[in-house]
């Protein structure tokens, strides 16, 4: 397993996990749908990649364990 491109997607999910908290406090709920699709579709894509490295089960943890941090942080 290659540990850095781990982290380094982690990373990379965390970053959109937290750009999705910011934008569901947006007031302009046209913008804020195109938005959130956007950081779906991209947390998906490095879930994805992660799942390459980590297999399926343990990429969907890793994933949405980081959302679910993120999300107790606000």
């Amino acid at each position: 397993m290659n540990q850095q491109e781990v982290s380094r997607l982690l990373h990379r999910i965390r970053r959109n996990c937290e750009a999705m908290v910011r934008i569901l406090d947006e007031p302009d709920f046209p913008a804020v749908n195109r938005a959130i699709h956007k950081r779906i579709l991209a947390f998906a894509s490095r879930e994805e990649q992660l799942m390459h490295i980590v297999g399926p089960m343990q990429s969907h943890a890793l994933a949405f364990g980081m959302l679910g941090q993120v999300l107790k942080q606000k």
